[in-house]
């Protein structure tokens, strides 16, 4: 494990975890949810958070990064910019949509009930063309800016009754003790990203855009 994205992803969602516990009832919101999946469960995916409400399902990705973040909605790999280094990671839209995606298929929910959110603490600077609107970025105390985002979904879209099925579905999920063991473990099974050379990463339209035509691969 990368001990170093380990230790800033706890931060980042410490501090998102802070901000989700003022929401009161009728929102419900739970962390670090290890979720099985698969033929006979034996896959998992690890969610950062969630916040059950009548008014959605929110699915949380948080992300904690000091850099500038670069890299295009539909690819698969994002950049962390520091410096001429940079340091891949998941699109972290890509990562909330199957997050989505296994919660629905548990949950017995259709995923127009879901919203799928992406948290950035920290983050300098965007070098990503047409940032969709639910991919928030902040340094503030308090993640105001998540917690308006929040807010503005007013419609009630979940039932009474879904909405406590829901909650207790994943109340059993979390009861069942999964740990980030048990994660790992699974992944270990799972197909491996292909990273392009470091050469070829470098001249990607979203690094030409953004000025670097060297960078150091790391």
């Amino acid at each position: 494990m990368n001990t170093r994205s380990y230790e800033q992803g706890v931060l980042g969602e410490s501090l998102v975890s802070e901000t989700l516990a003022e929401f009161r009832p009728p929102y419900w919101h739970a962390d670090n949810l290890i979720v099985p999946f698969g033929a006979r469960n034996a896959k998992t995916t690890q969610i950062d958070h969630i916040l059950a409400s009548p008014f959605g399902i929110f699915v949380l990705e948080t992300k904690k990064f000091r850099g500038a973040i670069a890299g295009v909605a539909d690819d698969k790999l994002w950049f962390e910019i520091l410096g001429r280094r940079i340091f891949p990671f998941p699109n972290p839209i890509h990562q909330n949509r199957h997050h989505v995606s296994v919660l629905s298929r548990r949950l017995s929910l259709p995923e127009a009930l879901f919203q799928s959110v992406i948290v950035f603490v920290g983050v300098s600077k965007f070098l990503l063309p047409g940032l969709p609107g639910n991919v928030i970025s902040t340094i503030a105390p308090g993640v105001p800016k998540l917690r308006r985002y929040i807010q503005q979904f007013t419609t009630v879209l979940l039932t009474e009754e879904q909405l406590s099925s829901a909650v207790a579905n994943l109340l059993r999920i979390k009861r069942n003790g999964l740990t980030l063991d048990d994660h790992l473990r699974s992944l270990r099974h799972a197909a491996t990203v292909q990273i392009l050379p470091s050469w070829e990463m470098s001249t990607a339209p979203a690094f030409r855009a953004a000025g670097f035509t060297s960078l150091v691969w790391s």
